[in-house]
């Protein structure tokens, strides 16, 4: 339909009769703008994304058009293993606990 985008980051916005663009970050959605052209808004959206972090694990999930060298990016086994545990590490912590009381 109209209101969706094949673009991360965008969606229609019939209010405004534009392109909304948007990014997610520490578990909130930041505004990017309206644009008359979805392109435009998915540019935007990825702009604003390199803005914010560096990460080339976020980049490359995130982005709507990743450069070369982000595309390219491959994460070492055990660097993915050191970042799911390093994300995911406090629950795992609090659930032993929970499992001992």
């Amino acid at each position: 339909g109209r209101g969706s985008s094949d673009f991360k980051g965008v969606t229609w916005c019939k209010r405004n009769q534009a392109w909304f663009s948007y990014i997610w970050w520490d578990y909130r959605q930041h505004s990017v703008g309206y644009f008359q052209h979805e392109l435009e808004a998915a540019q935007a959206s990825d702009h604003k994304l390199r803005a914010f972090t560096e990460d080339p694990v976020r980049l490359q999930k995130s982005l709507n058009f990743p450069t070369a060298d982000e595309s390219a990016f491959k994460e070492l086994e055990r660097e993915a293993r050191h970042r799911a545990l390093k994300c995911f590490g406090d629950n795992n912590k609090k659930e032993a606990e929970i499992g001992r009381a």
